[in-house]
């Protein structure tokens, strides 16, 4: 069987995102002494687990997608159950944070694909692993977010050149100065690559 189309994925999370505040105003505009309660309690949590599930559906499928996203799949529906019942004009700004979130990460995955199919390869050497100055960020327990300065040289013969590189690793498997990755190459934007071989069970990443 094959799996939904990740456009119809995203779309799914953004109505499962925004529906169950629609709903509560509609439940509220049919009965004015409506009270918060049980019921409307269970829509919240229903469509709250739901859009998680799709959402978790979605990351599996989209390479790239961060914490940016996995933030707003977390507060977003709850933003929407509360503000939308109390003031219809919120359904709008929900609505557009949904189908915006759904784009970047549709054109992040097109993206990545793209360099996947026709980038250059090049070879990036890990010339300095740079380390937050305030705080390390981990998330899940198990991936830490690094910055590595890069000397890529590229496989069509253009002159070696340094980009910076923010990637998300396994905890203790960081990079070490002189590790070479294998990049992919953006032909009309040479600062914009994308890693690959990664380890499948990491996230991939675009510089």
């Amino acid at each position: 069987m094959r799996s939904p189309p990740l456009a119809l994925l995203l779309g799914l999370w953004a109505v499962l995102a925004v529906v169950p505040g629609v709903i509560a105003d509609l439940a509220f505009s049919l009965n004015a002494d409506l009270d918060i309660g049980g019921g409307t309690f269970l829509v919240w949590i229903v469509g709250y687990l739901a859009q998680l599930g799709v959402f978790m559906a979605v990351t599996r499928r989209a390479t790239g997608t961060n914490t940016v996203g996995w933030i707003v799949a977390s507060v977003l529906p709850w933003v929407c159950d509360w503000t939308v019942p109390a003031a219809r004009w919120a359904i709008a700004p929900c609505a557009a944070v949904a189908l915006a979130t759904a784009w970047w990460i549709q054109r992040r995955v097109s993206r990545h694909g793209d360099l996947e199919q026709h980038g250059v390869p090049a070879t990036g050497e890990v010339l300095e692993v740079v380390k937050p100055r305030l705080m390390n960020i981990v998330i899940n327990n198990v991936y830490i977010k690094r910055t590595l300065r890069l000397r890529v040289n590229r496989s069509d013969g253009t002159p070696p050149y340094e980009v910076r590189y923010h990637g998300t690793f396994m905890i203790g498997d960081i990079p070490d100065v002189g590790t070479r990755l294998s990049l992919r190459i953006d032909p009309k934007d040479p600062k914009h690559f994308a890693t690959v071989d990664e380890d499948a069970d990491a996230p991939a990443h675009e510089g």
